[in-house]
């Protein structure tokens, strides 16, 4: 639901990602109601940027993500480990249509993805290494 809410923060978001959900939720200023007022707390460090790496984690390096079709340049580094953790959690994680991926399957696809530009390379790497640290078998 966090990404319905997102997509009505922009006034520019095309309106194919604008959910009845989202509109039924949202003020005609399209600004998000709960979210953001729970999350862009900005005088209360360290929460004051939750709301904008939170906002941005479905962004891709390379333009192709969404809500707004951020790059490589306005993705902030907290947003880009996001985007590999919430990705990775998402591909381990059992749902009620399908079975949960091995974790090297998961690093696989997030390695492909790295590597075509679309995630950062450094956060993929990092968590490489601490899954490997963890005590999970990986293929080299």
């Amino acid at each position: 639901m966090y990404g319905d809410f997102a997509a009505m923060r922009s006034t520019s978001t095309p309106s194919r990602f604008a959910t009845p959900v989202a509109r039924d939720c949202c003020t005609t200023s399209a600004s998000w109601a709960v979210p953001n007022s729970i999350l862009d707390k900005s005088g209360l460090t360290p929460f004051s940027s939750i709301a904008a790496v939170a906002g941005a984690h479905h962004e891709k390096l390379d333009g192709s993500g969404y809500w707004r079709g951020l790059t490589r340049s306005d993705i902030s580094p907290a947003a880009r480990i996001l985007a590999v953790a919430d990705i990775y959690e998402a591909l381990t994680a059992e749902r009620p249509y399908r079975v949960a991926l091995a974790h090297e399957q998961a690093l696989e696809i997030l390695t492909r993805e790295a590597r075509e530009g679309k995630l950062w390379h450094e956060a993929v790497d990092a968590l490489r290494l601490a899954l490997a640290g963890a005590g999970h078998e990986l293929a080299a």
